[in-house]
């Protein structure tokens, strides 16, 4: 638009702008229309599968997927703040109440498998080789505490 501008072409730079808009429309369109779709097709899924494939898609975004500035990107940037100004006696409740609740959530038991594993990394090695002692090879706890 510019170039004609500079070429003194009015009419096709008012040519280009109304293109460019009619194309910045139709993505408009094309995204309320997709938006749409997505509401109604979580609307008839049964709640447990919406639950499942939404809980899955805000993973997949909140790991960076696909970028930008969207703001289910930051799960995990905001995580990592408010944990960084809670008290300890916060982080233990906010954990303990965040595995109870991941029980009962669709995919639950995966990320309680990746907190269980942080967990573990977080002890000293002393304490974790003191903890798998206590684990027979059949995977039964041995002892108390």
């Amino acid at each position: 638009m510019a170039e004609a501008l500079a070429r003194g072409d009015e009419a096709d730079a008012a040519e280009i702008a109304a293109d460019a808009r009619a194309e910045a429309g139709a993505q408009q369109l094309r995204r309320r229309g997709a938006a749409l779709r997505l509401t109604a097709a979580i609307a008839c899924a049964h709640p447990e599968d919406a639950r499942a494939l939404m809980s899955a898609a805000l993973e997949d975004l909140g790991a960076g997927l696909p970028g930008g500035q969207h703001p289910l990107t930051r799960l995990r940037e905001d995580a990592a703040f408010w944990a960084d100004i809670a008290s300890e006696a916060e982080l233990g409740e906010f954990a303990a109440a965040a595995l109870r609740r991941l029980d009962r959530a669709p995919l639950g038991l995966p990320l309680r498998k990746r907190l269980l594993a942080a967990l573990f990394s977080s002890l000293p090695d002393k304490d974790r080789r003191a903890f798998l002692a206590r684990v027979d090879p059949r995977g039964i706890f041995q002892g108390r505490g």
